[in-house]
């Protein structure tokens, strides 16, 4: 207890509160940016794939060829089949698409005879 009854805390606890803080904030940043890596990659996947398939489901309402080219968000790349075309009659060029970052890669492909999308 210090003199004449006070409380409080001492310099050499604030320091060390302060340190620890520092080293905190210094930690959790580079935590994070792993996260949301993988969770960007995983959302690109997710929305190609859907743009894939409904490419494909308007080919056949439509009766007219379809082609999309892949793209994704800032940070991911894509590489493999630049253009996937699907056809009146559900078939697709097919191929395969490889979305990369740092926290990995998602490979989508297309079946040419039936067209589906896969994961």
């Amino acid at each position: 207890m210090s003199p004449a009854g006070k409380s409080g805390f001492t310099l050499i606890e604030l320091l060390v509160t302060l340190a620890l803080a520092g080293l905190l904030l210094a930690l959790v940043p580079p935590l994070l940016g792993k996260g949301t890596d993988a969770a960007r990659l995983k959302h690109d996947s997710r929305i190609l794939a859907a743009q894939l398939r409904q490419a494909r489901s308007q080919a056949i309402a439509s009766g007219k060829m379809v082609t999309v080219i892949p793209h994704a968000s800032e940070g991911v790349t894509v590489s493999g089949d630049v253009e996937i075309r699907f056809f009146p009659d559900g078939s697709a060029s097919g191929g395969a698409v490889e979305l990369a970052n740092k926290s990995g890669v998602a490979r989508l492909s297309v079946d040419g005879l039936t067209g589906a999308v896969g994961r």
